[in-house]
């Protein structure tokens, strides 16, 4: 991974972006979705003139150019959500921060030693799965769901760009899905409707789509055990609640702090759930420490779940 590679991918899909933009006076995002798909799978010379059609042409001939790795794809695709999502009006805290992506990876690495499959839930711009798969040494089969048609979109193509054939259900959380996966994983925001809690009744109903050894990892709001159906949760709740991460306030717009849920689809009697607080993640040292402990666990989590 060289920033020099990035740089040069990031550069010729935002000039191939911008000519998209002027030509036709759509926002970035859409040009973002339009230039994705042109090098996946072939030019849409609607709305362009032959002149512009050539200079896209050129620039997208430069691709060849040099050889760029997944991982500085994914990269550069990082900055380019940023500025497609500020011109589309979205608000840039639905992108998962990479470190919190690489916590992930670790915990799915240390938890399987076979290639898995994936599910990423409310997955935007499907970044989180993308840092998961690149940092993994396992072959992953990936799937996501995303009720946003535009973001659903870009997480389709900006995958494929990374050679990964996402494959991505355009449907609301609860809505039923067709899916049989290792691991299950991504944001769950506090949310009500009914007077039920969201969080709540997703995971209750993510199971069905869980392998039976399988194991889940969701960011999720602070206020998570918070609602009053959180008994109603734990009763109906056939898994088990494994562990807490307690991510520092610092990674958070104020009032947003947030923690990472892990739990499995078998229910294990006696299991009492850890609480971690993480250490700042600017705190080398000490979150080292924190990484190692942490990965201790989840091998030995693997298995007391598999033995279960």
């Amino acid at each position: 991974m060289k920033q020099e590679n990035y740089d040069f991918f990031y550069d010729i899909i935002d000039e191939a972006c911008m000519l998209i933009c002027s030509e036709t006076n759509c926002n970035y995002l859409d040009a973002l979705i339009r230039v994705s798909k042109d090098i996946i799978e072939d030019i849409d010379d609607s709305r362009l003139d032959a002149s512009s059609l050539n200079k896209l042409g050129e620039i997208y001939d430069r691709l060849n150019e040099r050889i760029v790795s997944n991982e500085d794809i994914r990269l550069a695709y990082n900055f380019l959500f940023v500025k497609a999502l500020k011109h589309a009006k979205y608000p840039l805290d639905i992108l998962i921060p990479d470190s919190i992506g690489l916590l992930f990876a670790n915990i799915i690495r240390n938890y399987y030693d076979y290639n898995i499959n994936m599910l990423e839930i409310n997955a935007k711009c499907a970044s989180l799965t993308n840092t998961i798969a690149n940092f993994l040494e396992l072959d992953t089969y990936c799937f996501a769901q995303e009720e946003d048609s535009k973001l659903a979109t870009i997480a389709k193509y900006s995958s494929n760009m990374q050679d990964r054939d996402l494959v991505v259900y355009n449907n609301k959380l609860l809505d039923p899905l067709e899916v049989s996966v290792d691991t299950i994983f991504g944001y769950l925001e506090s949310k009500t409707e009914d007077n039920t809690f969201i969080p709540y009744k997703a995971i209750s109903k993510l199971m069905k789509y869980l392998d039976e050894d399988g194991i889940f990892i969701f960011l999720i709001d602070n206020d998570f055990f918070s609602y009053p159906d959180l008994n109603n949760f734990r009763n109906s709740f056939t898994g088990t609640l494994l562990g807490l991460l307690i991510l520092p306030d610092t990674m958070f717009q104020a009032g947003k702090a947030r923690s990472v849920l892990i739990g499995s689809k078998k229910q294990i009697n006696d299991f009492e759930m850890i609480v971690m607080n993480m250490p700042s993640f600017a705190d080398a040292v000490k979150l080292n420490e924190a990484m190692m402990n942490i990965e201790a666990w989840v091998r030995e989590l693997s298995h007391i779940v598999k033995e279960n």
